[in-house]
């Protein structure tokens, strides 16, 4: 399978819709599961048996709302990585050589040993390495915090995306961890991570993952992946493909610059802050430098509205 054209833009298509504080977040988000909701319920057969579990959205949290939707493996902005992931052949000599890398330096430092290949992946990219998998969290604050907690001068966004009936069209049913479609999954998987199909042609969208909790930062942010495979703007096509007059199974929700900070600060009420998410001792290290920065920002008053002004953060 070699890379096909770029996609035209998700940006310049995706259902959009501003955001000012984490309230109307919250609104918004529940307002989207319940139309998917309602969706499936229209488009299921009724003498199906439910499936386990509820329809929760999954999400994820960027700094710039016009972000690529891409794995970082496959993105055409990073002049080292654009020299590998233009080929098949190449793209998987560097994923097995980046895995090979890591699994060998990094056995005697984790404390859970991963027990697959897509172990180590998952390891790989919450760690910093390239990979053909995109990062989305099953919890909406976490996914709010990572787009606001990084002082920047664009609209941040959070993407919601309707994972069971992107699983539905990748061939795999509904239900994400359905044990009884395991044959199939690990089937499936093997494909996209040899890219190589046994199958005949079809839409091969990303697959919906749920990881296994072998760390702690993965447990802390609710993590959820999707697996690529090494063609751009498959989300792109899966949005287009499946959206109807009614209902789009993908959505983006935008941050203002001025609100950033106003939100950032709520979340902290809630318990959501970098050491909560992102455990680690450096992380809170930088939390107790924001608390301070906060708390002299408390002191001299609020920086007027339409200034567009907010803190920066503080880094060491």
């Amino acid at each position: 399978m070699i890379n096909a054209p770029c996609a035209p833009s998700l940006e310049t298509n995706i259902p959009t819709k501003e955001v000012r504080s984490v309230g109307h977040f919250v609104d918004e988000v529940e307002l989207i599961a319940e139309e998917w909701r309602r969706d499936a319920r229209d488009r299921l057969d009724p003498s199906e048996e439910p499936y386990p579990g509820e329809s929760v959205p999954w999400l994820r949290g960027v700094s710039d709302k016009d972000y690529p939707l891409e794995p970082t493996l496959l993105r055409s902005n990073d002049p080292v990585l654009n020299k590998y992931n233009q080929d098949r052949d190449t793209l998987l000599w560097l994923e097995g050589y980046m895995l090979s890398r890591f699994r060998s330096g990094g056995q005697r430092l984790v404390e859970v040993l991963p027990k697959t290949h897509l172990g180590w992946i998952f390891l790989m990219q919450h760690h910093g390495l390239p990979t053909r998998l995109l990062d989305w969290s099953k919890n909406a604050l976490t996914a709010l915090y990572f787009a606001v907690r990084t002082a920047k001068e664009t609209e941040a966004a959070v993407f919601v995306l309707d994972p069971r009936t992107l699983s539905e069209k990748c061939g795999l049913g509904r239900s994400i961890a359905d044990p009884m479609n395991r044959t199939t999954k690990d089937r499936y998987i093997d494909e996209y991570l040899n890219l190589s199909y046994s199958q005949g042609p079809r839409d091969y969208y990303p697959i919906p993952l749920i990881p296994p909790q072998i760390s702690d930062r993965l447990a802390a942010q609710h993590s959820r992946f999707t697996l690529h495979t090494n063609r751009r703007g498959a989300l792109a096509d899966f949005m287009r493909k499946t959206r109807t007059p009614s209902c789009c199974h993908m959505k983006r929700l935008t941050i203002p610059v001025r609100t950033r900070t106003t939100i950032l600060r709520t979340l902290r009420l809630t318990g959501a802050t970098q050491p909560d998410i992102l455990p680690g001792l450096d992380n809170l290290a930088t939390d107790i430098r924001e608390r301070i920065e906060l708390g002299l920002a408390d002191m001299r008053g609020p920086a007027p509205e339409h200034s567009g002004s907010h803190p920066v953060v503080l880094t060491p």
